[in-house]
């Protein structure tokens, strides 16, 4: 969710209290909020505030909730201004964030971008880097397997439940036995992303961590450019491939 930023109308701020009481599950099922809440006054190592009500009332809300703020860095830098955390991320127990760190902002924004891996108990989907190799198939023998049959007389007198049972383990027996299987070597990767984008995204990243380091005007400028740079070459590297794929 997003709260923008300055006092909220004594009317808005209830409503979004309501709304966020009414999002808690009434069971044990896992919960997950997060987005740019604006609220800098709240110190998150001690759960404490000094800053305006809306801050103190929503910090109650937190508090009576039994949830936790996992988010322990800055999330917004903006030069000449001191870093401030921003951006929240609250489960229903301390220990369902298995990690979480920042990476460089999106774009020209100032806020950083959150990654963080979130632990669900649920039963693992199994991957198979296997798949059948269809243009490798002997289709001809397959059609003359097919053809060879008399189907007419082979359902006869079967109903469609049957019948449908028989065709199925026929057509999945020729798969297996005369459709080869390969290894998927496919990869997740975008194709757009060459050598040349990796290394411009990388030395942004560089930059970026310099820059929260030694916040100083030369490596904010440092930092601008190679943003920069890496945008571009993004902005290229997709063109020329959609330009390939036509």
């Amino acid at each position: 969710m997003y709260r923008s930023p300055g006092k909220l109308p004594d009317s808005a701020a209830i409503e979004l209290l309501s709304f966020l009481q009414s999002t808690l599950p009434s069971n044990n099922s896992p919960f997950l909020l997060a987005g740019d809440f604006n609220f800098p006054s709240i110190d998150w190592k001690t759960y404490t505030t000094n800053g305006p009500v809306n801050a103190s009332e929503f910090l109650e809300f937190i508090l009576n909730s039994s949830l936790t703020q996992h988010t322990t860095f800055p999330t917004r830098y903006r030069h000449g201004n001191t870093p401030s955390l921003l951006d929240l991320i609250f489960t229903d127990s301390p220990h369902n964030i298995a990690s979480i760190t920042s990476l460089p902002p999106l774009g020209k924004s100032d806020h950083v971008v959150i990654l963080f891996s979130l632990k669900l108990f649920s039963t693992p989907l199994s991957h198979s880097s296997e798949r059948f190799n269809y243009p490798k198939a002997d289709f001809i023998l397959i059609n003359d397997m097919i053809s060879s049959i008399d189907w007419t007389a082979e359902f006869d007198g079967l109903s469609a439940e049957v019948a449908l049972s028989i065709l199925d383990e026929f057509l999945s027996n020729i798969l297996n036995a005369l459709v080869p299987i390969s290894q998927d070597s496919r990869s997740n990767k975008p194709k757009w992303l060459t050598r040349n984008v990796k290394t411009a995204i990388n030395r942004k990243k560089r930059a970026w961590d310099h820059y929260k380091m030694n916040p100083s005007h030369h490596s904010n400028l440092l930092y601008l450019s190679a943003r920069s740079i890496a945008a571009t070459a993004v902005l290229n590297s997709k063109r020329e491939f959609e330009l390939k794929s036509y």
